[in-house]
């Protein structure tokens, strides 16, 4: 399996943690964060107006990833069959280390 094919499903993993994390964090606890102006407050002030972006990003951006990881697949196999294995490994791979894990850390 490619070095490539595993940097990508970690990015991934990032998104999908960072995208969870959004989604469980509480509004009122934001607008503390964003009174006490701690850092990070400005990032968590425009989340608070339009929540809906950011998760539209994170969204995009696993898609474009996952997408690139089935053209890097089926760029580097020889044969049907090891295009095959390969896509196997990268889809149980992607399920379980880019969205399993990271949304159960989230």
């Amino acid at each position: 399996m490619s070095l490539l094919i595993l940097a990508l499903i970690l990015a991934v993993a990032w998104l999908t943690a960072a995208a969870t994390a959004v989604r469980t964090v509480s509004r009122i606890w934001l607008r503390h964060w964003v009174e006490r102006k701690l850092s990070g407050s400005a990032t968590a002030e425009v989340f608070l107006g339009r929540p809906q972006r950011l998760l539209l990003a994170a969204g995009t951006a696993i898609a474009t990833l996952t997408l690139a990881i089935g053209a890097v697949a089926g760029a580097r196999s020889a044969s049907v069959g090891s295009l095959l294995r390969t896509l196997f490994v990268a889809v149980i791979l992607l399920l379980v280390v880019g969205q399993l894990i990271p949304r159960a850390v989230a």
